[in-house]
């Protein structure tokens, strides 16, 4: 009996090693020539943008690319950097682009934490073999007022680092001012719809595709959209990246950069954090290469910035 009961401790162990109980999913791995790795918070995984993403290139005639997140709700930058499996994504596997996402990042002490945190990431995104993509997001329904700062707070961030920018957020302003009902909000005010993740899947795709979004079919994958809201949604990315340059070389904001410290003030900054859902265990699947990570339910949420 204690031979047997060794024997089943012995495999339960290896088991646990390779993943199949483990309580958080080990790196992710992505099988494909164009690897996009996406690591952020629940603005990455509703509506699983890194997925519609993959769906839009696949529409765009890139059937190689394939994606890989991973991402906790309430995380940012200075989380992943110290939490998780970020780090060890990049050290363990080589990339072409890598996704950046927080909170809007709208207020002045955030913009500086984004951009400080983006530059910490830089060393680790080149020795992957990567490009930095900075994924612009948007304020809240209640805080439309912040929309030009998260602009510029993605905008030096990208440009601190010579990276891309897909100026998300800067589609919901698009779109919003097009048509203020169109609805690319979820109920909840803070994320998307499955509208709002199109635009942002658009923005992301027709940056590393250099593609232009309403070239792309009339339709939403995964879901059923009038054509002509598809169009609209479609012209609202283009108009984002039409006043956005794919790769800032300056700040939009001088001052932002210029005040940057040589390191981070220690004690946390106060914002309010996602009221975000825990998101569901869901473990690496092999034939799409994707990773996801499990909510942090018990330490500091690092500055959003909403």
């Amino acid at each position: 009996m204690r031979s047997l009961l060794l024997l089943v401790l012995a495999a339960t162990s290896l088991a646990a090693c390779q993943g199949i109980f483990s309580p958080e999913p080990g790196v992710p791995r992505v099988v494909g020539n164009r690897r996009v790795l996406f690591i952020g918070n629940s603005h990455t995984y509703t509506n699983d943008l890194p997925g519609m993403v993959q769906a839009l290139a696949r529409e765009a005639g890139d059937t190689a690319l394939r994606t890989a997140e991973v991402s906790a709700a309430n995380f940012a930058l200075e989380d992943h950097m110290f939490f998780g499996n970020a780090t060890a994504a990049l050290r363990e596997s080589r990339w072409e682009w890598v996704v950046l996402q927080q909170g809007t990042s709208a207020l002045p002490e955030s913009q500086v934490h984004l951009e400080f945190w983006t530059r910490e990431f830089r060393p680790l995104i080149d020795a992957a073999g990567a490009t930095p993509v900075l994924y612009q997001i948007w304020p809240m329904s209640s805080r439309r007022f912040d929309a030009d700062a998260a602009l510029t707070s993605y905008w030096n961030a990208a440009a601190a680092v010579s990276g891309v920018l897909a100026p998300a957020g800067d589609g919901f302003t698009a779109a919003l001012a097009a048509d203020p009902s169109i609805g690319v909000y979820s109920s909840d005010g803070l994320h998307a719809s499955r509208r709002g993740t199109y635009v942002a899947a658009l923005t992301i795709v027709a940056r590393i595709l250099e593609i232009d979004p309403e070239a792309l079919p009339p339709r939403i994958p995964g879901s059923r959209e009038d054509t002509t809201v598809v169009r609209a949604l479609q012209r609202a990315a283009n108009v984002a990246l039409g006043r956005s340059p794919a790769r800032p070389t300056a700040p939009r904001r001088v001052a932002t950069s210029a005040t940057m410290p040589a390191t981070m003030p220690a004690t946390p900054l106060s914002v309010a954090p996602e009221s975000a859902p825990p998101r569901p265990f869901r473990p690496p699947a092999a034939a799409a290469g994707r990773g996801t990570l499990p909510r942090r339910t018990s330490a500091r949420v690092s500055p959003a910035g909403w």
